[in-house]
């Protein structure tokens, strides 16, 4: 279950539609392939931040269940592939990290 939060400045606000409709099919296109996941366990969510002038306009934090087969090199596909998919649509290179979690730690409810 990747899922990836794009925090989106509010001076670059016009972006989200590009993050959406034309980064997201890419970056979720690598979180399948790197993980072997269907498309409908990614997950995207743009948040619109107030962000200090110093900070990069457009950060990602990609979080998913730690699991046998998603090595580092794995996820550093994925995080390139995002730094890419931005980078090349809005002219703006992204921070991008990633995070595992472990399942034994995680809980939700659907």
């Amino acid at each position: 279950m990747p899922t990836f939060r794009i925090y989106l400045d509010h001076s670059k606000a016009d972006q989200s539609r590009v993050l959406i409709d034309q980064a997201w099919p890419m970056m979720r296109a690598a979180a399948m392939e790197a993980f072997d996941v269907p498309a409908g366990v990614c997950k995207l969510s743009v948040i619109r931040v107030e962000n200090d002038p110093d900070t990069c306009p457009i950060s990602v934090e990609i979080s998913f269940l730690e699991k046998s087969g998603r090595t580092p090199e794995k996820t550093g596909l994925i995080c390139d592939a995002t730094f890419e998919a931005i980078r090349s649509l809005t002219g703006i290179s992204p921070f991008v990290g990633a995070s595992m979690r472990a399942p034994e730690t995680f809980v939700f409810r659907k």
